[in-house]
């Protein structure tokens, strides 16, 4: 009723999060609202791959080690989804890298469910993505200036943790005249102007209309 309200979870450890949101949805647990996306999808060798992912395991049961599930080709992408639509996921998390044809078959899958799509991606990865028509892009950097005017022609919203302090300060740096300092964490220059400020505002406010259909 006012706090905390709701949470949006973009990669969990097994089942975690959809034991939490059961647990809130039944009143057993009282606390924020839980919208999960569950383990994060990515391809051999992609982004979270590794020990904490499950390698080619088709099986839906979850383990509380498994962070991200590995997945081969547009099939194994879509089945992917389907595990973690069938776990209760209201959205589905895709991390580089992958192809072309992977990620188009996993967005069109996840659409055909009615979840959103969101990714972890930089540099070519991002192009893909959009092309796909993912619903929103986590961290997108870095990426060239033709991914920025596509992303925002499209309105696509974006949450960029590196650098959100940074433009709280460009704001009060414009407001003040003066320019503000370059963020230690990105990976290439920002135009810091008012506009930016308001368009990453603009974008949290699209991710959180997400967790609301």
């Amino acid at each position: 009723q006012s706090g905390i309200t709701s949470l949006r979870d973009v990669g969990s450890h097994g089942d975690a999060p959809f034991v939490l949101k059961r647990l809130q949805s039944s009143g057993e647990l009282y606390g924020p609202r839980v919208f999960p996306a569950g383990e994060l999808i990515t391809s051999v060798g992609g982004n979270a791959a590794g020990p904490l992912s499950r390698v080619l395991d088709p099986s839906p049961a979850a383990s509380s080690s498994h962070f991200a599930r590995t997945a081969i080709g547009p099939e194994g992408f879509r089945q992917a989804v389907r595990i973690q639509f069938a776990q209760g996921a209201d959205l589905i998390k895709i991390a580089s890298e992958y192809s072309q044809e992977e990620i188009d078959a996993a967005v069109k899958e996840a659409h055909s469910l009615g979840l959103p799509v969101t990714v972890d991606a930089e540099t070519k990865y991002i192009d893909m993505a959009i092309k796909a028509g993912v619903d929103s892009i986590e961290h997108p950097l870095p990426r060239s200036d033709a991914a920025i005017a596509l992303m925002a022609k499209r309105g696509l919203p974006t949450l960029e943790e590196t650098f959100i302090a940074y433009l709280q300060e460009a704001a009060a740096a414009n407001v003040a005249g003066q320019p503000a300092a370059a963020p230690a964490a990105t990976h290439g220059p920002l135009d810091a102007t008012s506009t930016s400020v308001r368009q990453a505002r603009f974008s949290l406010r699209r991710l959180l209309s997400y967790t609301r259909r």
